[in-house]
């Protein structure tokens, strides 16, 4: 299976896993959408993961909240 031009939203992607999974989906040339609470992470990871190349597009959005979640998931229907 390929994951080239598919799209994956990966929650906690400005650290630790989540940073990992993204890097990894990124290099298999997936569209990643960044999600994470805080913007500076997140923009940084961001910036990190571009420099290689990767299509990113970086979300701010608390996912344990229910609000945040439906904004997120708008955000990505309105993107692709």
């Amino acid at each position: 299976m390929t994951l080239k031009n598919k799209v994956a939203i990966v929650t906690g992607s400005s650290m630790g896993i989540g940073k990992a999974i993204s890097h990894a989906l990124g290099a298999a040339g997936c569209k990643v959408v960044l999600n994470g609470r805080t913007t500076d992470r997140l923009h940084s990871a961001a910036a990190e993961m571009e420099s290689k190349g990767y299509e990113l597009f970086p979300i701010a959005a608390d996912v344990s909240d229910w609000e945040d979640c439906e904004r997120l998931v708008k955000d990505c229907i309105d993107l692709f």
